[in-house]
């Protein structure tokens, strides 16, 4: 019953009761939901149907792509190389500090015939030097040949046998000589030189004439030193200075020196 302004009325004679309004379902509860109408999953609507939740499928991962080991290939063929020519050991006693490229100015090489290693020739000026009084004049063509060195010199530091000879452009003193020589490399292409032994002269012994040297004897002690520059594997120049003279054991001794420039071509 409900009471309104004082009057009461009972619920039948209104013709509507609210609780009956409340009981009901909602209107739209059969009408097919909409897409975006649906409940969220867990959490249904009130008065809806809850819709099945599913779980996500499993993603399964990409297969890995398979990696088959290489085989071991055969390897490549290298290229020849052609060795390098390996410096003698019979070069003689090496400056402390020589180069092994400094050694090709004394290496033994492939001597011409298996006897030659070396020709030399040169121009001096004669009798110029520091050891003696000049009296003689003009010019020297200087020329020298070396030897491969033999087995037996070994037990002296390899020197080469050399023989040669200068020859005066005035008619003074000329002379033939032999003995051994050494090379030494200091530093790249740089290398000096010594040579010793003898030498046979035409000029004067005694004579006591100004413009002539008296040797004393005619056969005479032959010193050398060299140094110079090897330019290529066979060619190289050289500063020379000799030096000619019997050590006192003739009555007289002035010696003979001379200096010059010379080119020698290596086998």
């Amino acid at each position: 019953m409900v009471t309104v302004s004082g009057v009461q009325a009972d619920s039948a004679s209104t013709g509507y009761d609210i609780r009956i309004l409340m009981g009901k379902a909602h209107p739209f509860a059969a009408r097919p939901a909409k897409e975006w109408d649906q409940a969220r999953p867990g959490q249904p609507a009130a008065g809806r149907v809850a819709q099945p939740v599913y779980a996500p499928m499993p993603v399964r991962p990409a297969p890995r792509p398979q990696v088959r080991p290489v085989p071991a290939s055969a390897p490549a063929p290298q290229p020849q190389v052609e060795p390098m020519t390996r410096v003698s050991s019979k070069t003689g006693p090496l400056w402390p500090g020589g180069t092994e490229q400094g050694a090709r100015a004394s290496s033994r090489g492939k001597p011409l015939g298996g006897i030659i290693s070396e020709i030399s020739i040169g121009a001096l000026v004669h009798d110029e030097g520091p050891f003696s009084n000049s009296k003689e004049d003009g010019y020297d063509g200087h020329i020298e040949i070396r030897f491969a060195s033999p087995k037996f010199l070994d037990l002296i530091w390899s020197p080469e046998p050399h023989i040669g000879a200068n020859i005066n452009s005035e008619g003074d003193t000329s002379q033939v000589f032999a003995g051994l020589s050494y090379e030494w490399n200091l530093w790249k292409g740089l290398f000096a030189g010594l040579s010793v032994g003898g030498a046979y002269h035409d000029g004067e012994t005694d004579s006591g004439a100004a413009d002539k040297k008296d040797l004393g004897c005619h056969l005479l002690f032959r010193e050398s030193f060299t140094l110079g520059w090897q330019l290529t594997e066979h060619h190289k120049i050289a500063a020379i200075f000799d030096h000619i003279s019997n050590a006192k054991i003739c009555d007289h001794n002035e010696g003979l020196e001379n200096v010059g420039l010379r080119y020698s071509y290596r086998f």
